[in-house]
């Protein structure tokens, strides 16, 4: 096996980890999403006895913490995945 063949080999064992990663990422926002829709007042009860939030207040930190979440998902999983995929493309085989 030659240099360039270990490095395609590399590539796609990354791009395979990130893939997963990336689905995992997106069943965490899915689970937290559907926490957040079907037991938000669940959820709101424990964190307003361990901090004086408000419910508004409650509802955008789940806001902003899904936001931040997709956004992390997505650049530092999704779009690697995909350049390596365009890169491993290109190369001539």
């Amino acid at each position: 096996m030659n240099e360039t063949q270990e490095i395609k080999a590399a590539l796609r064992i990354t791009a395979d980890v990130l893939c997963w990663c990336t689905a995992m990422g997106f069943v965490i926002l899915i689970f937290w999403f559907g926490f957040f829709v079907f037991g938000a007042d669940f959820i709101y009860r424990i964190h307003s006895s361990l901090f004086q939030i408000t419910r508004e207040q409650f509802d955008v930190m789940m806001y902003f913490g899904m936001m931040f979440w997709k956004l992390f998902v997505i650049l530092f999983f999704l779009i690697p995945y995909l350049a390596i995929l365009i890169a491993l493309r290109k190369q001539p085989r």
